[in-house]
């Protein structure tokens, strides 16, 4: 009997030695409790030390041209970090783009299943130490580099002090961008986005950048826009200034295309009647003295002239308003000019001055 008494008493002893209170467990376990059985720290410290940034390669892109992105994630604290990044777009790296009127730019449909299969071959995460010399930064990123494996949707990536994660995206793959806008850009990251979608971190900066169209496209809008221009053709005003330009020149070849002969003439009195009752041939006649009429300047040199006003009426008739002040005699004197512009057809080029109306300012 006293043989059982003793093994229990050396039990009890035993247990005693071996087993601390539980309090004391309590104690030693919220001590320890983010340190695994290698002595590592297991708590995730992402949110604290953690900071995401964007970077593009350029501010103007081209339409067919594309638009990568490299979003950086850095630990700037003292303990490891885990990530779990996800190889779906728009999942761990979610960028919101808007455009001018604060659109947000929608994301392109799914993409077929044969590319998502590519896609999982052909990604790799690389983690980058923060070693300044740029002899041992080659050599130390092979060594660290980590390749996705096959199959792997969801990847754990562990972050050093100092280290850098980037991850390259083609905006172009992923989201509408048109030409001819400008695009403001942010982003967030999801450390964990399978299991935790409430936690991210913004970026700290936010880019901006713009699509134009082409350099044939453009070049061919070009010529587009000078061929509409030659086809319309110089404006009313246009003529009148050129009209008045060359009077001023004195340059009377140019001063004379500018007129249509048959109708101008009949506002003159002393050449109408003779030249509405004369045959062609003398009619002509009649035209080349009006010219050298004109050519005299008899109400004054024209010394200034401002055109204030243009109105199309039809696409055959227009009306241009002018201020004009003339000297005769060492005399100034000042005119309103209403020049009536004409066209026999639509599609020609050029207006001529069919008529003027001439009242005198005061």
């Amino acid at each position: 009997m006293w043989y059982s008494s003793l093994i229990i008493f050396l039990f009890s002893l035993i247990s005693i030695i071996a087993f601390p209170e539980s309090e004391s467990r309590t104690a030693y376990n919220k001590e320890y409790q983010h340190i695994d059985v290698r002595g590592n720290k297991t708590q995730n410290f992402v949110h604290l030390q953690c900071k995401a940034n964007i970077k593009l390669n350029g501010v103007s892109y081209e339409a067919d041209e594309n638009v990568f992105l490299d979003f950086t994630i850095r630990n700037y604290g003292e303990e490891v970090i885990r990530v779990f990044p996800t190889l779906g777009k728009n999942e761990t790296y979610q960028l919101v783009i808007t455009d001018e009127d604060d659109n947000v730019i929608p994301l392109k449909e799914k993409v077929k299943i044969d590319k998502v299969e590519n896609f999982l071959h052909s990604v790799r995460y690389n983690t980058y130490p923060s070693n300044k010399k740029k002899k041992n930064k080659k050599k130390v990123k092979l060594k660290r580099m980590t390749e996705n494996m096959v199959g792997d949707y969801v990847k754990e990536l562990i972050i050093h002090q100092g280290e850098s994660f980037i991850r390259r995206l083609n905006l172009k793959d992923t989201y509408e961008l048109k030409p001819n806008n400008k695009y403001y850009i942010i982003g967030y990251f999801y450390p964990n986005f399978v299991e935790n979608k409430s936690v991210f971190i913004k970026t700290e900066n936010r880019l901006v950048f713009s699509i134009k169209e082409r350099k044939d496209e453009r070049k061919l809008q070009q010529a587009k826009k000078i061929n509409s221009v030659a086809f319309k053709g110089i404006q009313p005003e246009e003529v009148v200034h050129l009209f008045l330009s060359a009077e001023i020149q004195k340059n009377w070849g140019n001063y004379n295309k500018y007129i249509n002969f048959p109708e101008y003439i009949l506002g003159y009195d002393q050449y109408a009647v003779e030249y509405s009752k004369s045959s062609p041939h003398i009619k002509e006649m009649i035209i080349e003295e009006f010219k050298h009429y004109l050519a005299e300047s008899r109400a004054g040199k024209l010394i200034y002239y401002k055109i204030i006003a243009a109105e199309t009426i039809s696409p055959t008739l227009a009306k241009v308003k002018v201020n004009v002040e003339r000297q005769l005699n060492k005399m100034p004197s000042r005119y309103e000019y209403q020049y009536i512009l004409k066209k026999d057809n639509p599609e020609d080029s050029l207006w001529k001055i069919s008529n003027l109306v001439v009242r005198v300012k005061r």
